[in-house]
This record gives C-alpha cells, sequence and structure tokens, in this order.
C-alpha cells in the first residue's frame, strides 16, 4: 500500500546510511534557514550547520539536552519555507509524559503526519498485525494530548482495519464521556479483538475483569504495550491471562517510545532488539558522556536526530535512557535502520 525510499528496510547498512545521509543534509539546510534556536546556538558556537551532511559530521555537533526543549519549545518549531507552505500546515499538537518536567509541546505538521503514518504502519508490520487485525484501543483519554490514545487510532487508519477505543480516563468540566472499566470490559467481549493496545497495567486489569466473569476472546493473539515498563513479571502475567481468555497463543509486544518521536521502537520477536521503525525519519545514537558515539553495541546515553520533519525538529536530542544499539540487519526479520538491543 505504501511507498518508501527505503521500502520494508530489509536493505543494507551501506544503502541505509547513504539514504540517511542524503535526508540530514536536506534537514540541515533547513535548519539553517529556519530553525531558531539552532541558528542562534550555533551561530554563537561558530558552528555551520548546513555544512552537517553525514551522520559521521553529525557527531561533531553538542547534544541538545531536554531542558532546552522544556523552556524554549516555540524555538524547536521550523518556520514555513514560502514555497512549500502546505508542508508547515499545524497538524496536531501532542505533549511529552512530564514526568520530569511540565509537559511539552511537540508540533507536528502534514507533512510531518504522513511520516507519522509510515511509522505507525512499519511499527504495526514489525509487531506482525496486519489490516486483518481488530484491534481495542485502551489508551486513556488524557487531560494533555498525547500520542499513545492519538497514534494507536492512526495505525489502524493507516493498516486499514479495524478498531474500537475503550475511552477510559478522566472526565472534567460539562463533558461526561469516559467509559467506566465494566462498560470497556463489556465492549472489549462485544467487538471480539485480536489485539489489545495500551498501559501493561490496565491491559491486565481489563483481562483480570475478563477472567473473573468466565467470559472469552476467542481470537486474540497479541498484546501490545508501551506507557510503562512491562516487566518479566508482567508479561508473564498477561501472558498467563490472556490465554486463560483465548484461544490461541497470544504474543506480548513491547515499544520503547518517545513523544518526540510520535512513534515507538518495537520487536519482530522477543530477545531481536527494538527496531527503528522508520529510519527515514530519524535517527538513533548512544552517547557516552562526551557526546561521542560508543561504539556499536556498547551502552551509551540515548540520543534522537530527526532527519525529516517540518514541525519541532531536534538534533542529537538526549531521551536519557542508557542503551545499546546495532545498525547491522537484524537476524531474525532482517531488517535495517538501527535496533535498541
Amino acid at each position: 500500500m505504501y511507498k518508501s525510499p527505503l521500502g520494508d528496510l530489509r536493505k543494507s547498512v551501506d544503502e541505509i546510511t547513504s539514504y540517511q545521509d542524503s535526508a540530514l543534509a536536506k534537514m540541515t539546510k533547513l535548519i539553517s534557514k529556519n530553525h531558531p534556536r539552532y541558528i542562534e546556538k550555533y551561530q554563537e558556537l561558530g558552528i555551520d550547520i548546513a555544512s552537517i551532511d553525514t551522520l559521521k559530521k553529525l557527531e561533531s555537533l553538542p547534544v541538545t539536552e531536554k531542558m532546552e526543549l522544556v523552556t524554549t519549545p516555540e524555538k524547536f518549531r521550523l518556520k514555513p519555507e514560502r514555497d512549500s507552505s502546505d508542508e508547515y500546515v499545524i497538524w496536531d499538537i501532542v505533549y511529552t509524559a512530564g514526568t520530569s518536567s511540565s509537559p511539552t509541546p511537540i508540533y507536528q505538521t502534514s507533512y510531518d503526519f504522513r511520516g507519522i503514518l509510515l511509522a505507525q504502519i512499519r511499527m504495526a508490520e514489525i509487531r506482525g498485525m496486519s489490516n486483518k487485525s481488530r484491534i481495542m484501543n485502551l489508551y486513556p483519554i488524557t487531560t494533555h494530548p498525547h500520542g499513545a490514545w492519538l497514534r494507536a487510532n492512526h495505525a489502524a487508519a493507516a493498516l486499514g482495519c479495524a478498531i474500537t477505543s475503550g475511552m477510559s480516563g478522566r472526565d472534567f468540566g460539562s463533558f461526561e464521556l469516559t467509559r467506566k472499566t465494566s462498560e470497556i470490559v463489556d465492549l472489549t467481549i462485544h467487538t471480539d479483538p485480536t489485539t489489545l493496545w495500551g498501559v501493561p497495567s490496565y491491559i491486565r486489569e481489563v483481562l483480570s475483569q475478563i477472567d473473573q466473569k468466565g467470559l472469552k476472546l476467542p481470537n486474540l493473539d497479541m498484546i501490545a504495550v508501551s506507557g510503562e515498563p512491562c516487566t518479566a513479571a508482567m508479561r508473564e502475567s498477561l501472558t498467563e491471562l490472556a490465554e486463560s481468555v483465548s484461544n490461541t497463543k497470544v504474543i506480548v509486544s513491547d515499544s520503547l517510545g518517545a513523544s518526540e518521536l510520535q512513534c515507538g521502537l518495537v520487536e519482530c520477536t522477543i530477545g531481536a532488539g527494538f527496531h527503528n521503525p522508520a529510519p527515514e525519519l530519524f535517527l538513533l545514537e548512544a552517547l557516552d558522556e562526551h557526546g561521542k558515539r560508543v561504539p556499536e553495541g556498547e551502552i551509551g546515553s540515548l540520543a534522537i536526530t530527526h532527519l525529516d520533519r517540518r514541525g519541532t525538529v531536534l538534533l542529537r536530542y538526549l531521551l536519557g535512557d542508557k542503551v545499546q544499539i546495532t545498525y547491522q540487519n537484524c537476524e531474525n526479520c532482517g531488517r535495517g535502520g538501527g535496533r535498541i538491543v
């Protein structure tokens, strides 16, 4: 259905790197003209950002700390190019989770949203979803717009599969639209999903109530989780509950998500590593305390670089997680583009 220069990601390391070099060169040219924060920052440091046109040269740039974005989020938005104004129309705004600071807006343009749809299709494919999937979206409606609830619905739209939203969360004001867990359980039984998608602890609560009532989800074969750690104990609990109400084997598919990416890194099979689903759109790096890439496979701080964006754009942005990254193709599925292992 979709077309992309990197296809299904079964490309060599050199092919993917070459494409990313080209994308970065275009991105840094836009940044040099239209990015308020980086123009200001790199002028002070005497760096010609437009000359950073390969991944190798990218390493010479200083990292972007989270507090830079938190304190001046508007300065991280690209100003529109006069001849490409349609690409810069604001499509939506989501907010970071705010675990270490106040929620911070991340801007998506019409152009970015198309990229997000590509990333969501790839995530689904890597996990094993298809247009035959039936998804129950168990993420809550939050006070600040958050990517999880939104992007699950968008993933289904891009895949062409059915989805139902549980609509949990907190009501406020004059509008009472959310559902109680008991109502969500009834809705889940009624729609007979193949996939439950949400936060692990809430999915476990829904499954527990279904099990306690002696009800069944006969076609359930996947639990897709993100939003909180899915420990080995949680994975075991979810698998046991799911298989007690299903007629099939159930996979628990974890995801490492970030609001700054508007997608998650996902596994093709447990233990294979968390794949970058859209290396056309962003680069993963593991850095030492000096901002230098650690040797492949060694532990470093996770940083992301946007390669093809028009709203909020970040270069070498430190997410803070300690990770090991490989750029070699996955031995299980053959995909490249970078994995956290």
